[in-house]
C-alpha cells in the first residue's frame, strides 16, 4: 500500500483536493516503488477506480472558481462586519482610501 502524504498547506481533509484512499492515492515524491504499487492496486481493482473517480469529481466541485470565490467573499463580509461592530476601521479607510 502506498505511503500516505498530506499536503503541507492543507492539514484538514476538507481543504485537500485529493484525500488519500478516498479520491485518489498519494505517494511521496520520488518514491517509485510506492507509485508502482499504487498504480498496480488501482489497475487490479476496477470498482475502487470507479469509486475514487466519482468521489474525485464530487470533490473537484468544491474547488470551482465560483465556489471558492463565494467562500472568500463570505469571509471578507464577516471580517468587515466584525470590524464595524468593534469600531475598527479597515486600514484603507483610516488612510482615507476607498472605504
Amino acid at each position: 500500500m502506498p505511503k500516505a502524504r498530506s499536503a503541507p498547506l492543507s492539514p484538514n481533509k476538507e481543504r485537500r483536493v485529493v484525500v488519500d484512499g478516498e479520491s485518489g492515492l498519494l505517494v511521496e515524491p520520488g518514491d517509485v516503488r510506492a507509485l508502482r504499487e499504487a498504480l498496480r492496486s488501482l489497475l487490479l481493482d476496477p470498482a475502487r477506480r470507479t469509486q475514487m473517480g466519482m468521489i474525485g469529481r464530487q470533490r473537484a466541485r468544491l474547488f470551482r472558481v465560483s465556489a471558492v470565490a463565494d467562500r472568500i467573499e463570505k469571509i471578507y463580509v464577516e471580517l468587515l462586519e466584525d470590524s464595524a461592530k468593534s469600531g475598527l476601521k479597515p486600514p484603507l479607510a483610516a488612510a482615507g482610501g476607498i472605504w
